[in-house]
């Protein structure tokens, strides 16, 4: 594989499902990766415990917010303390969900043995099973790629996402912020991936194998406390403009 995984969990008053996210990471196969664990100034003290045993351990990094800025800037501040190189992979995990199995860094490192490819994303599976209505993840289309649709279509763009650093270097700090000029709090994944599947273009791939559990059983999860600031967000991101694709 062409450069290093990179792994970021953001994580917030998560303590019922940390240490199975922690877990799922320590279990994998590959070993030979960097992992960042960012807690966004969560109020339960265990969280804190959880995060420097399982850092400890694993000789992990982690970092604690002293005040909550949500998800997005849990995952900037993760990869810029990172040192990341040019074809390093980050790889993003939230803090209540967790891999599907013990073969998923394995998996990532496969795909990206191939140095053409700069994102991917997948198919996840819920927890509990089968409990939402969702747009199933697919290989976007050529249409979509040649014409820059990404904000125009259906959302497809699952986890497990993942793209190399490259992408990330490109992205406008503006476009991180909504109209006030604050860092996004919700909607933190379309702010984030519309410009990097633009900045890949063809160097995107889908992979259909599940990689990733959902956790909709979480009662801090933004579809469930903020669907109305999140489709106002959403409206607003996909109104910005797109960003031209690397060679």
């Amino acid at each position: 594989m062409h450069g290093r995984l990179k792994i970021i969990v953001p994580s917030f008053n998560s303590v019922k499902y940390l240490p199975k996210t922690l877990h799922s990471i320590e279990m994998q196969t590959v070993k030979d990766i960097d992992v960042c664990v960012v807690d966004d100034c969560s109020t339960l003290p265990q969280q804190r415990v959880i995060i420097e045993e399982f850092c400890r351990r694993n000789r992990w990094s982690f970092i604690f917010h002293t005040c909550n800025q949500g998800a997005l800037v849990s995952i900037k501040d993760g990869i810029e303390s990172m040192q990341c190189q040019d074809d390093d992979v980050i790889v993003i995990i939230d803090g209540d969900d967790w891999l599907s199995d013990d073969q998923v860094f394995k998996t990532l490192q496969e795909v990206y043995a191939a140095p053409e490819v700069y994102l991917t994303y997948g198919s996840f599976e819920t927890y509990p099973k089968n409990c939402i209505n969702i747009t199933y993840a697919a290989p976007v289309s050529p249409e979509v790629i040649e014409k820059q649709l990404y904000r125009q279509t259906p959302w497809i763009y699952h986890h497990l996402k993942t793209f190399r650093f490259r992408l990330w270097k490109h992205l406008k700090d503006k476009d991180l912020r909504n109209a006030q000029g604050d860092y996004y709090m919700v909607t933190s994944d379309r702010a984030i991936f519309y410009p990097l599947l633009e900045l890949a273009g063809h160097h995107i791939r889908h992979i259909d194998r599940i990689l990733y559990i959902y956790n909709v059983e979480n009662p801090l999860n933004d579809h469930k406390i903020s669907r109305d600031e999140q489709f106002l967000e959403e409206q607003y991101i996909k109104a910005q403009p797109s960003y031209p694709p690397l060679p």
